[in-house]
């Protein structure tokens, strides 16, 4: 049985209308896939970055945000969901943790003076490093004891370094998890001589959370420190007839000089610009002494440079720059000539400078006999050559 001429008429008005919507959705795909990325339009937001290197700590106030913080407009994927948008989420509150230049706030980075005492105007930033720290529960403003483990051969001992350490910041290992490779404490001068020491005699650390209620416990510096000192029995070494020290000339005056240190320092919040106490720490035993070699030194630069077999990415800090006077760097020379092993404590920047007697320390340097020259291999004679 043969179609009529109208029912051929409705089925190529069909065949027509999907040919067209088939076409159209080609050329849209085609226009999709050709367009360069960067042709379209990428969606930005304006936040608030800071406008220098910020040390943690930083305190902003309406007099100082604008020399602070800056705004830059930057893609809104890049951005966490708690990005700060406003200057004024940051008046009277804290950092705590250390930014760079144009880098940008989340809402957990700041916090208000009220939240977290920070720490006392006597007391510096001191870091440690905690390689097997795991699944710590520990964050800023809590108060701990810091245990010290010393295992050599059949000597163990444990015992507490330094009770009540307020924890100012947290370094974890990476953005998921509990593992931490190091902490940040509030301590003052005489905690960091024993922390410096227990790192000499290779201990090892660990933490205790303490309550907040609970009441401070007793502490005796001086014990501690002899303690300390014995962990490891040094024999004597036989008394040497007292030299005449050496006369040192005075170098004619001059301008501050830049003085590099290469000392393999733990990296944490030293930056251009700090202001650091440099310790000394010579002898061994009972002999062993540390002392502070140049107070409230400013850190001309650094360098780091990231171990690529550790697991983090945190960076050591392998040299310090530091801009010194022609006394200042003779003190270095000195403690360098003498074996001295040399140690940083990071300065709160608004803590009163302290007292330095020059003369007294160069002094105490000439007091200690400088570590014996190596011995000059012997020159070996070339083979005798055959005659041709």
């Amino acid at each position: 049985m043969a179609a009529s001429p109208a029912g051929f008429a409705r089925t190529n008005t069909v065949v027509l209308t999907l040919s067209f919507l088939l076409a159209g959705a080609a050329v849209a795909w085609v226009f999709e896939t050709v367009t360069p990325v960067r042709a379209r339009a990428v969606k930005t937001v304006e936040v608030v970055v800071a406008a220098k290197d910020l040390n943690l700590g930083t305190a902003f106030t309406k007099d100082n945000i604008d020399e602070l913080t800056t705004t830059r407009q930057v893609p809104k994927s890049e951005l966490p969901k708690d990005y700060v948008t406003s200057k004024n989420d940051l008046i009277d509150k804290r950092l705590y943790r250390a930014a760079h230049q144009g880098e940008s706030f989340k809402a957990g980075d700041v916090k208000g003076n009220a939240h977290v005492a920070f720490f006392q105007a006597d007391k510096d930033i001191m870091t440690i490093a905690f390689p097997k720290l795991q699944h710590i529960h520990v964050g800023p403003g809590c108060r701990v004891d810091l245990i010290a483990i010393f295992n050599e051969g059949n000597q163990r001992e444990v015992f507490t370094l330094l009770p009540d350490m307020q924890v100012l910041q947290v370094n974890p290992t990476s953005d998921y998890g509990r593992d931490v490779d190091g902490m940040s404490f509030a301590a003052d001068e005489k905690q960091a001589r024993l922390v410096a020491l227990a790192n000499q005699y290779n201990c090892s650390f660990e933490l205790m959370l303490r309550h907040p209620d609970s009441p401070k416990r007793d502490f005796d510096y001086d014990a501690t420190f002899a303690r300390v000192k014995g962990l490891v029995k040094v024999p004597e070494p036989k008394p040497t007839p007292k030299q005449k020290p050496e006369l040192i000339v005075a170098p004619a005056p001059r301008l501050k000089q830049i003085i590099t240190i290469p000392k393999p320092f733990w990296g944490g919040f030293v930056m251009p610009g700090s202001r650091v106490d440099i310790l000394a720490v010579h002898g061994e035993g009972k002999k062993r002494e540390v002392f502070t070699l140049l107070p409230e030194m400013q850190v001309f630069a650094v360098k780091e440079q990231q171990d690529p077999t550790a697991k983090s990415g945190f960076l050591d800090v392998t040299l310090v720059s530091f801009a010194m006077s022609d006394k200042q760097a003779l003190l270095i020379a000195l403690a360098t000539e003498h074996d001295c092993y040399l140690e940083l404590v990071l300065r709160k920047p608004d803590v009163p400078t302290r007292g330095f007697d020059y003369e007294q320390t160069l002094a105490k340097l000439n007091s200690f006999a400088k570590k014996p020259e190596p011995t000059p291999a012997l020159p070996v004679a070339p083979a005798p050559r055959v005659k041709k």
